[in-house]
C-alpha cells in the first residue's frame, strides 16, 4: 500500500452535508482501500443555505463514528467568520479530531502562519468559480505567494487542475468532471489535453478530433448520441470520470493531488470508472 499522502493514489472528497444517512455512510465504508478520502465539513451548505444545515456537534461525532475512514479532514469553517472557524478548529482538536485549517478570504498573514503551524495541508478558501476573473487571480496569486514563503502546504478548494497547476498546490478538489451526468457535455482526457463534446453536436459529422477521444474511452457515436447512457453509470458518465482519473494521474506527476469532489450520486460512475482505470493507480 502506497504512503497515504503519495500523490499517486487516488484521491476523493465527501461533505458531511450529502453523507449522512445510514445507507450513505455504508457506502462509504465500501469505498476501495486505496482511495484516499477527505471529508468536507459543509461550511458552503449552511453558507448558502444561509443557516445551520449541519452544526458542529454533529460533525465531530460523524467524525468519530468514522474514524480512520478518512485521510484528510477539513475544519468545520464558518465562511466570513474568520473567530468563529478558529474556535471550531480547537473544538474539534481537543476532541481528538485533527482537523485541517481553512484560510478564508480576507483573514491576515499571521493567521495563514497559524495555521500552518497546527496541520497540513491548509484549505484555501473564498474562490469563486470565475477563477478568470481579475479578483480571483490576484486572490490566489497572492495567497500562493504567502503560502510558497511560508514553506506550507496548500489545498485548494473549488479549483480546476488548471488553476491547480499553475499555481503549483500540494491539492485541489472539483466536481466538474461530473458534467455528463449534468448538462450533457463531456470532457475527455487525450493526448495531454481535454477534448470538450456537446451532446448536441454529436448529430453532426464529428471532427477527427472527437473521433479519436471517442475511441480512447472505447465509446461509439452511437452510444453518446442515446441520452440514457448519459446517466450515471452508464457508459458516456463512466468515460468522464475515467477521463479525470487520466488527467489527475497526469498531474500526479508534479507531485499534486487532484481530488474529486463526490456526491452520492456520483458514486456508481466513480466506482465502475476505477475497476476500468485502477490498474494504474494501485
Amino acid at each position: 500500500m502506497k504512503d497515504r499522502d503519495d500523490a499517486k493514489r487516488l484521491h476523493i472528497l465527501t461533505s458531511y452535508a450529502y453523507w449522512q444517512t445510514d445507507k450513505e455512510i455504508e457506502l462509504l465504508h465500501s469505498f476501495p482501500s486505496e482511495w484516499n478520502v477527505m471529508l468536507d465539513s459543509g461550511a458552503f451548505t449552511n453558507f448558502t443555505h444561509g443557516g445551520d444545515v449541519v452544526t458542529l456537534e454533529g460533525y465531530a461525532n460523524y467524525c468519530k463514528l468514522n474514524e480512520g475512514r478518512f485521510w484528510r479532514i477539513i475544519n468545520f469553517d464558518r465562511i466570513g467568520d474568520h473567530e468563529l472557524s478558529k474556535k471550531n478548529l480547537f473544538a474539534l482538536r481537543d476532541k481528538g479530531i485533527e482537523a485541517i485549517p481553512v484560510f478564508q478570504r480576507g483573514d491576515t498573514l499571521s493567521s495563514l502562519v497559524e495555521m500552518g503551524e497546527i496541520a497540513s495541508p491548509v484549505c484555501i478558501g473564498g474562490i469563486s468559480q470565475n477563477t478568470s476573473a481579475s479578483a480571483e487571480k490576484n486572490y490566489l496569486a497572492n495567497t500562493m505567494r504567502a503560502v510558497r514563503s511560508l514553506g506550507i502546504k496548500a489545498h485548494l478548494l473549488g479549483v480546476g487542475g488548471d488553476q491547480m497547476i499553475h499555481y503549483r498546490a500540494w491539492s485541489a478538489d472539483n466536481s466538474s468532471w461530473i458534467l455528463p451526468m449534468r448538462w450533457g457535455r463531456l470532457r475527455l482526457w487525450v493526448l495531454g489535453k481535454v477534448i470538450t463534446i456537446a451532446r448536441g453536436d454529436l448529430a453532426a459529422n464529428p471532427t477527427a478530433n472527437v473521433s479519436r477521444a471517442l475511441r480512447a474511452y472505447g465509446l461509439t457515436l452511437a452510444e453518446t448520441m442515446d441520452r440514457e447512457n448519459w446517466k450515471p453509470g452508464r457508459s458516456v458518465a463512466i468515460a468522464g470520470v475515467r477521463s479525470w482519473m487520466r488527467r489527475a494521474r497526469a498531474i500526479s506527476n508534479i507531485d499534486s493531488r487532484y481530488v474529486f469532489a463526490m456526491t452520492p450520486p456520483a458514486y456508481p460512475s466513480l466506482r465502475a470508472a476505477w475497476e476500468l482505470e485502477k490498474s494504474n493507480w494501485t
